[in-house]
């Protein structure tokens, strides 16, 4: 039942929002992924570092997990709101949440 009125919450805002042409990232804290080639990438709207190693870097988002594979990877700055990664990106994917 509470689930069922997350939902309808959820549609609630999402429709005022379009309405007022918000960004939903904004208001629903969804992470925005900006890349530059296969050798950078920002990620913004992160909420922790769930593993950190050179060939794989793990990210908790609202979205679920996101994962950034490849080599050489290394956060070269990060504060709470966002995090920059170089190194050669091979992939990036999402888990599930949760």
């Amino acid at each position: 039942m509470k689930k069922d009125m997350k939902d309808k919450k959820k549609e609630w805002v999402l429709g005022v929002m379009s309405s007022l042409e918000v960004p939903q990232e904004t208001v629903l804290d969804i992470p925005i992924i900006s890349f530059i080639g296969n050798r950078e990438i920002a990620i913004e709207n992160f909420i922790s570092i769930v593993q950190y190693e050179e060939d794989i870097i793990r990210l908790n988002t609202t979205c679920g997990e996101l994962a950034i594979e490849g080599k050489n990877l290394e956060a070269k700055s990060m504060d709470s709101e966002q995090i920059h990664i170089k190194g050669k990106i091979q992939s990036v994917s999402y888990g599930q949440k949760g």
